[in-house]
């Protein structure tokens, strides 16, 4: 029996049944947690047996000559919350006249294929959500107004997103598994780039009132189901 090549299958299984273990069918989740677990028990192997290069990817998203800060506080949160990073990179492009250079911002995404692609059909779905709604309810308003009031939806979804993963996480079996999911993305990150500065984003909200509206008409756009029928619909893709 070749002990390296059965041991390389058994990790495999084990990386499977982590993504599973993200579905939001909890009794699915549980049960790949559990297995994930034994098959590490029984094989004297540890979660650091899982290699981080080869299950990790970078893939870009967006890119421009303006961030926008609700965009970008977003982008961000939304990518903490399904096990990725957000990463910002910029160009500067002279077209001859040195007065004229602009800076390019370019918004990738790193982490596990699969959860790559759940952020980015949610940040497809939700990005587009807050530019309809504000195209609807603060038209004409200036655009100060309309800045604020995206702000304001922006941080709606942000508290949403965020209690969503929290009660995930409370039903989780395997915690310590999925903390090293997260860990798995910073080490990733670290071996791929010398210099990676970590970036606060502080966004400015000019207008208190526009605010408070975005914030509470964020209600009426849609999130529950959007994010749980992306992650189960991302679980089984995983596994295929």
């Amino acid at each position: 029996m070749n002990v390296m090549i059965d041991n390389g299958r058994i990790l495999e299984r084990v990386k499977k049944l982590l993504a599973l273990s993200q579905s939001p069918n909890e009794a699915e989740a549980a049960s790949a947690l559990e297995k994930a677990h034994e098959l590490l028990r029984d094989y004297n192997l540890s979660i650091e047996n899982i290699t981080v290069d080869s299950d990790y990817a970078i893939d870009a998203y967006e890119q421009g000559t303006r961030l926008q800060s609700w965009r970008l506080v977003l982008l961000s949160v939304l990518c903490d919350c399904n096990y990725c990073k957000l990463l910002e990179s910029r160009d500067y492009l002279q077209p001859g006249d040195a007065a004229d250079t602009r800076t390019i911002y370019t918004l990738k995404i790193a982490g596990r294929p699969h959860n790559i692609d759940v952020c980015k059909s949610l940040a497809d779905y939700l990005l587009k959500a807050v530019e309809r709604l504000a195209k609807v309810m603060a038209s004409g308003k200036g655009k100060q107004y309309i800045s604020s009031y995206k702000m304001g939806l922006s941080s709606n979804l942000i508290e949403r997103l965020r209690q969503l993963k929290q009660e995930d996480s409370l039903q989780a079996t395997g915690h310590e598994l999925i903390v090293r999911e997260s860990e798995n993305v910073d080490a990733f990150l670290s071996q791929k780039f010398d210099r990676l500065r970590n970036k606060t984003t502080r966004a400015r909200v000019s207008q208190a009132s526009a605010y408070a509206q975005g914030q509470k008409d964020g209600q009426n756009i849609a999130l529950n189901a959007q994010v749980r029928n992306q992650a189960r619909s991302d679980a089984t893709k995983a596994l295929n």
